[in-house]
């Protein structure tokens, strides 16, 4: 499992901070997050065939103890603090 960085509260963390890091000209030094288009051309590079991708469904409210699963619809792709992916031998 990786973290998910196309989870909502990751979104607003960007929008509101700006990062200047991951910029071309810092390259090497930082290197980007995966993301699961990233995942799913490693897997085919790999040699492997892609399944699917796969969310935990168990996500953090930033600056609390709580998770969105308070509220049983806030699950997937925006609402998971992990991401998954299934590959086969091809």
């Amino acid at each position: 499992m990786l973290d998910n960085d196309d989870q909502f509260s990751e979104q607003i963390v960007f929008v509101v901070k700006r990062p200047q890091h991951f910029q071309d000209s810092c390259y090497p030094a930082h290197i980007t997050a995966l993301v699961p288009i990233d995942l799913q051309r490693i897997i085919v590079e790999a040699g492997l065939r892609f399944e699917s991708v796969a969310y935990d469904d168990n996500g953090r409210i930033p600056l609390t103890d709580k998770t969105w699963q308070i509220l049983p619809f806030l699950t997937g792709k925006w609402f998971s603090d992990h991401v998954a992916v299934v590959a086969v031998k091809a």
